[in-house]
């Protein structure tokens, strides 16, 4: 059955509306940000603004909580509305791009920052906040032949991913992974098990590694024997690691081998 006429020409009518508003829906940009707590953060509105013709809104919306207007520029009118308390004196308004400066960056800032120019919603930028990671240090349990020995990546900040080498390469299977991979833990100890460990703990603003290096007391003798009894130069080798400190020479040769962990575990995870 044929369409009225009159609603024909409604349908003709509304066409280029809905277009339009299909556009207008489109031109919102969704971006993903990662911040260092502490630190300052660029909101940029991704496109051509002009605060001397255009009205401006940043808006933020924490999660589960009603949006709060942080910025409102008019042009021509030279007071700018007042933010929240939460970011009095912590933001940069650029004139020149309609851009936020978000400085000493919180917890609390985590969310989403709406921009909105003359009315339209241009750009929505979700911040995800992160500290670095520091402090990095191998803690171990007692080391011995035919013993289980492990070492454990001990992170100061809020590390996602930890990745263990040795000697320049990847651990071997029979090597065991525990706590999220923060345990190398090295079941019935043998002398093929010295050598230089390296920890590589990241976050996604942030990489840190640390080195062990590894001598287990002890005359193998293709054997793993509790009762072996270690040779002078194995026990003055063990009280030197013990005394070594983050960041002596000594610490830092034996790490020669690994490359830059930090440097290698981001390239294993490009696409």
């Amino acid at each position: 059955m044929p369409r009225p006429f009159g609603a024909a020409m409604l349908g003709l009518a509304l066409s280029p509306l809905l277009c339009l508003f299909g556009a207008f829906a489109a031109e919102v940009v969704w971006e993903k940000m990662n911040g260092v707590l502490g630190s300052s953060v660029l909101l940029d509105p991704g496109a051509k603004v002009d605060p001397s013709k255009q009205e401006i809104i940043w808006t933020f919306i924490a999660s589960h909580k009603s949006p709060v207007t942080i910025l409102h520029h008019i042009p021509g009118y030279m007071k700018r509305a007042e933010p929240s308390k939460h970011f009095w004196s912590r933001l940069q308004f650029n004139l020149s791009n309609g851009s936020l400066i978000v400085n000493g960056l919180k917890p609390g800032d985590r969310g989403d920052y709406s921009l909105m120019v003359d009315d339209h919603e241009l750009k929505i930028t979700r911040l995800s906040l992160f500290s670095n990671l520091s402090e990095a240090l191998i803690l171990t349990t007692s080391i011995s032949l035919g013993s289980t020995i492990g070492l454990t990546c001990n992170v100061s900040g809020d590390p996602h991913q930890f990745r263990w080498w040795k000697d320049g390469g990847e651990v071997s299977r029979r090597h065991q992974l525990i706590d999220g991979n923060r345990t190398l833990v090295i079941p019935n100890a043998s002398r093929r098990d010295n050598g230089a460990y390296v920890c590589v703990a990241t976050n996604p603003v942030s990489c840190i590694q640390t080195h062990y290096p590894l001598i287990i007391p002890g005359r193998n003798n293709g054997t793993t024997n509790d009762n072996c009894v270690g040779t002078e130069q194995d026990g003055a080798e063990l009280q030197r690691l013990r005394t070594i400190e983050p960041g002596d020479e000594a610490e830092a040769e034996s790490a020669q081998r690994s490359d830059n962990g930090c440097a290698r575990l981001h390239s294993s995870m490009l696409p």
